[in-house]
């Protein structure tokens, strides 16, 4: 199993997707598997991406490529610094659902009152829906 990644490590990892973000849009709709040096998997099937991704032996985080953002708009957060950059709030956030733990790159609200995951990943984790509880589309 893949293990946490040390804080220096979630930092550098962090900034390579920041800096490649725009170019992951092709692989919209799947998880990749990634670290600082870069994509090592990529696929719509979680378990084959930990899987591929535990095989090279390297440390990796995975993330889920938004397909589109058009019903929910992160804005960037732009300072005003010697350098230009573009910030938005993500952090390296373990997922486990029974037997499997994930590490994963996700965008963090930490004044939510509640937190959410796509339909996709939740499913994709082994989670299901309770008694009573339906999906709602539209």
């Amino acid at each position: 199993m893949n293990r946490t990644p040390a804080k220096s490590e979630i930092r550098e990892m962090l900034k390579w997707l920041n800096r490649n973000r725009q170019h992951l849009q092709q692989y919209a709709h799947q998880y990749i598997a990634y670290n600082a040096n870069g994509k090592i998997a990529h696929s719509e099937n979680l378990r084959e991406v930990l899987d591929l991704a535990e095989a090279s032996g390297e440390i990796f985080s995975i993330y889920l490529v938004p397909g589109f953002t058009a019903s929910i708009v992160i804005l960037p957060i732009y300072f005003r610094t010697v350098s230009t950059h573009e910030w938005s709030p993500t952090y390296q956030v373990n997922l486990k659902h029974k037997d499997l733990a994930i590490n994963t790159t996700m965008v963090v609200d930490s004044g939510a009152d509640f937190s959410i995951i796509s339909l996709k990943a939740g499913q994709d984790l082994g989670y299901a829906l309770a008694d009573g509880e339906h999906i709602s589309i539209g």
